[in-house]
């Protein structure tokens, strides 16, 4: 029981580290103003190389931030995770939860 809380707590804490890196957050500001963009679309709205590019897009990916729609090509932002999050933060916040690693 307590490894399945450490690996989840794991996980939470990942995507919070990822959603807090400035990279991370520009490939996320860019799909809230375009709600479906291309690889090209990013590329050129991020400025980053496409080898990080696409490496971020993966921790996105991975993290359930971000879905990729096979068939239009594109990728989205995952909004109602993104809104748990932002819950769960601000509750965080609130209660003074500290996280001890």
């Amino acid at each position: 029981m307590k490894d399945a809380v450490t690996r989840n707590l794991n996980k939470a804490l990942h995507l919070l580290e990822t959603l807090s890196d400035q990279e991370s957050q520009v490939i996320v500001d860019c799909l809230y103003a375009w709600p479906e963009a291309t690889l090209i679309d990013l590329l050129i709205r991020t400025g980053f190389d496409s080898e990080f590019l696409f490496e971020r897009l993966e921790l996105l990916l991975e993290g359930g931030l971000i879905a990729y729609d096979h068939e239009k090509n594109v990728y989205q932002l995952c909004k109602k995770k993104l809104v748990n999050i932002s819950k769960v933060t601000i509750s965080m916040k609130a209660k003074k939860t500290v996280i001890v690693v």
